[in-house]
């Protein structure tokens, strides 16, 4: 391919759990970590996006940094721990409902596509630490 691009996108909801602490979280750090194996020959570009209820991007007040995936091969997998993090303040956590997962990669000058390809997440775990709440009668 001269050009290629890659897209994958998905979206999980922020579950019960979340939704019973998020409107009393002052401030918090937001962590996604993973276990990533790339056997596709493109160097992938790995973020978590919040969204609110109606689907709204909150990166402007909720901003998780990116992570680079070394590109693999189905004869040479890329194994990686990744870890994407977000400091919340404000209480700018209450507006978030669900949080998607975005993986980007391009290529380019040769670069093919195998149809053994593949990325493989596993051990996905989403995790609030450093939590400061507001336990107080409102």
């Amino acid at each position: 391919f001269d050009d290629l691009r890659l897209s994958y996108t998905r979206t999980e909801d922020a579950g019960d759990d979340f939704r019973d602490i998020r409107d009393e979280v002052i401030s918090a750090v937001v962590e996604f970590s993973a276990d990533i194996i790339n056997t596709i020959p493109v160097d992938l570009n790995m973020t978590m996006v919040p969204l609110d209820i109606d689907g709204k991007d909150l990166s402007s007040v909720i901003s998780f940094s990116d992570i680079r995936i070394a590109a693999g091969s189905p004869g040479n997998p890329r194994k990686q721990k990744v870890t994407i993090k977000a400091n919340t303040a404000n209480g700018n956590l209450s507006a978030m409902e669900n949080i998607q997962l975005r993986i980007i990669g391009e290529g380019g000058n040769g670069t093919s596509l195998r149809s053994n390809g593949y990325i493989e997440i596993k051990n996905a775990l989403l995790r609030l630490g450093d939590v400061n709440l507001d336990l107080s009668d409102k």
